[in-house]
């Protein structure tokens, strides 16, 4: 079986690259015979967003979608889906549609027809390719679609027109499986239809699903550390976030408590390492956080490599909050019972944060019971796949 993968696996993201190519190992062990691969479809407006990679962390990973990644052997740069789809169509025989936020879409004002009554809504943003989009299969590109932890970012139902709500439910009703990483997708699903819903499994992220620090080596992060200025033996903290106060304040605790410190980015000169210059490649990153004691980080691929490293993790979510749903984050802390190690920036001030992290950095992770859970989550999404692909 020969099974085309829609995903975001371009951009200057590890996370993108690893869980595109976790999910084509995954599917690659469980459905008997079969051989995954990327469909390289890329969208000029967003590809234009990231720009042409400058820092050695953009080339790394530029190098790393075009030369690790498992792509068709077409390449498709357009706004325009059709002639991917219709290749999809001649060279498999099924599409797996995510993970990550393939059905994110955004939809801005609203304007008035000329003709008739009614409002439309535009979608205008280059980040979010216009639905329907290549994420949004029909029998044109093949008879079995399934959809993987796909999810939908921030968008909410309410704010897709009629017109694209009903399309999107006659479109998702002809695929052999639905699945979705997050509660605030299902949610979406049930503002679309109750029946998308109900059929709906909840599966982990790929990178969970498939362990791909076992099948790969990536230890020569090890040297490039060393070349930073790494010193065995000495207590290390990791901080993946972006520059700013919060992050800042989490940066000096850390060196009060006695860590040094490597992070994403200078940070003003308070990290010792900057990781953004050591052109680490994803799987190199993935591999990182076994060299430390202790991180701290907004992102969801970084808490899960850290819990494959058996790394101490801490999570202060800088996403957008959702009142009643948890976001990503959050329900990635919640699912694996380590609720204390996590905090919204929204819930907290620089006072409190030194607080939570006096309190969360003396956080026991016991990781055999840990592992066990991640196993359980494992099993779920090797059922779900081979249900739905054979």
């Amino acid at each position: 079986m020969n099974i085309g993968i829609l995903t975001l696996h371009y951009g200057f993201n590890e996370g993108a690259v690893l869980q595109a190519m976790a999910l084509a190992r995954l599917l690659d062990t469980v459905v008997p015979g079969a051989h995954a691969e990327v469909v390289d479809h890329r969208y000029p407006s967003k590809q234009a967003v990231y720009g042409v990679p400058s820092s050695p962390r953009e080339m790394a990973i530029a190098k790393a979608v075009d030369n690790w990644l498992p792509l068709s052997k077409a390449s498709f740069l357009s706004a325009n889906a059709q002639p991917t789809l219709d290749y999809c169509r001649r060279n498999y025989d099924a599409l797996v549609v995510g993970s990550d936020v393939v059905w994110g879409l955004r939809y801005t004002g609203r304007l008035r027809r000329w003709f008739g009554r009614g409002v439309f809504r535009r979608q205008t943003n280059p980040f979010f390719p216009s639905f329907p989009n290549v994420y949004w299969p029909t029998t044109s590109a093949a008879d079995m679609r399934v959809a993987y932890a796909a999810c939908c970012g921030n968008l909410w139902w309410e704010d897709v027109p009629r017109s694209h709500r009903r399309e999107m439910v006659r479109r998702l009703s002809g695929f052999s499986g639905i699945s979705v990483r997050d509660e605030r997708t299902r949610e979406f699903l049930g503002g679309l239809s109750a029946e998308l819903s109900a059929r709906a499994e909840t599966v982990p992220d790929p990178t969970i699903a498939f362990d791909l620090l076992r099948a790969f080596d990536g230890s020569t992060a090890l040297t490039k550390l060393y070349a930073a200025g790494y010193v065995t033996g000495e207590p290390y903290a990791l901080v993946i976030m972006k520059a700013g106060p919060l992050s800042f304040s989490v940066v000096r605790k850390l060196r009060t408590r006695g860590w040094r410190v490597a992070a994403s980015g200078p940070y003003g000169g308070l990290a010792d390492i900057d990781l953004t210059q050591l052109g680490l490649s994803p799987l190199e990153w993935a591999w990182v956080p076994r060299q430390f004691g202790i991180c701290v980080t907004e992102r969801m691929h970084a808490t899960i490599f850290c819990f494959l490293n058996h790394t101490a993790v801490l999570g202060l979510d800088m996403n957008r909050r959702i009142p009643t749903t948890p976001t990503k984050l959050q329900e990635l802390f919640l699912n694996s019972g380590l609720s204390s190690a996590y905090l919204h920036q929204e819930a907290t001030d620089e006072v409190g944060l030194v607080k939570w992290l006096e309190t969360a950095m003396d956080e026991q992770f016991e990781w055999a019971r840990f592992d066990a859970v991640l196993e359980k989550q494992r099993a779920v999404a090797r059922e779900f796949l081979r249900r739905s692909l054979t």
